[in-house]
């Protein structure tokens, strides 16, 4: 996700980054299914590494910046726990589909199990995590500024690294 300086007040807000990190995944898996049932296992397999960066640039800023500030103001080690639970199998599904290819028998259904981790990661975020973290007090806005500057510095890694195999 690109988010241009430009952009509102809310999108800096820590939450809303999360909220639209999710909402961009859900529609990439949605494609994915689009693609890879209608017959285009190139673009479905394009898709499913352009999930797996996403996904991993959401789970690394939540790992690194959002959860240890949530752990900071909520009491709910269970529910971090899960999430940090989530986060290993998601990595060892992007492992495996990373590593890869749509002509795999198995690769599709890897992607159909990382979706459904995603949903249940996206579900628990928003109906428990985010409505006791915005109530927590915490400054959103200066959590998301940080969570923005790590995210180019993701995206611009992952971006070396597709260059990369290209050149390779």
């Amino acid at each position: 996700m690109h988010i241009s300086s430009n952009a509102s007040a809310d999108a800096v807000d820590a939450i809303a980054i999360l909220h639209a990190d999710h909402a961009r995944v859900s529609k990439l898996f949605k494609e994915f299914q689009r693609f890879y049932f209608g017959g285009a296992p190139v673009a479905a397999e394009k898709l499913a590494r352009e999930i797996c960066v996403e996904w991993t640039i959401h789970t690394t800023i939540e790992a690194e910046i959002f959860y240890p500030e949530a752990r900071a103001v909520i009491d709910d080690a269970p529910s971090l726990a899960d999430a940090n639970a989530d986060r290993t199998m998601g990595e060892e599904l992007i492992a495996q589909i990373v590593g890869g290819s749509i002509g795999d028998d198995k690769y599709a259904t890897r992607v159909g199990m990382l979706a459904e981790f995603v949903n249940h990661h996206i579900r628990q975020e928003q109906q428990e995590l985010f409505p006791r973290v915005r109530d927590s007090g915490l400054e959103l806005g200066e959590i998301g500024a940080r969570m923005l500057a790590r995210r180019l510095d993701l995206e611009a890694d992952a971006a070396a690294t597709t260059a990369l195999r290209a050149a390779g």
